[in-house]
């Protein structure tokens, strides 16, 4: 939070939400209007020599990016309208590359 009230995001939070708004299909209006099931699956690039078995990152701090960038896109009216919220983060299998899937339910 900036001194004068406003919400600060550094350069590199604001470069991922335009790298993950390039990757996301163009979704046509009217954005879902009732209440929102949403379920996000991180699979996350392999940390080189890691002694750690999950990937680095807190699941709500890559949920957020994701969320945002959804509605500024029009998938949805507001955050508010999500009700449940499921966030995974894993490793790729053997032979998967690294990407975000996620899931919108109008309940």
């Amino acid at each position: 939070m900036s001194k004068f009230g406003s919400a600060y995001f550094p350069a590199t939070y604001t470069a991922h939400k335009k790298e993950i708004a390039a990757a996301l299909p163009k979704v046509a209006p009217p954005p879902l209007t009732g209440e929102l099931q949403v379920v996000l699956e991180f699979v996350c690039k392999p940390i080189a020599k890691s002694k750690f078995t999950t990937p680095s990152g807190d699941v709500d701090n890559l949920a957020k990016p994701l969320l945002d960038v959804l509605t500024q896109q029009g998938w949805y009216e507001d955050d508010r309208q999500i009700t449940e919220l499921f966030v995974t983060k894993r490793f790729p299998e053997a032979g998967e590359t690294p990407h975000i899937r996620f899931k919108l339910h109008e309940k």
